[in-house]
């Protein structure tokens, strides 16, 4: 009973990896420059090169999430 659940969440967990990567990808590739002064928080670049460095990032950080999350879902967490 007990492994059935952590299964499930396990399964749940890889596919929340997966539509948040997928989510990030499209949303970073689609940002061709960077926001507003307004919307844009301190950490973000002001220049556009800054910005498709961070933007380059993003989207690999989200690429390995996905692949992370692929990996949770088919094989399950270690241990």
């Amino acid at each position: 009973m007990l492994l059935a659940a952590v299964t499930i969440v396990e399964r749940l967990l890889g596919a929340m990896l997966i539509v948040s990567a997928v989510r990030g990808v499209l949303l970073f590739r689609n940002l061709d420059t960077p926001p507003p002064a307004a919307a844009r928080r301190s950490f973000l670049p002001d220049d556009q090169e800054g910005w498709q460095r961070f933007r380059t990032g993003a989207t690999a950080f989200c690429a390995v999430l996905g692949v992370v999350g692929l990996v949770v879902l088919v094989f399950g967490l270690p241990g």
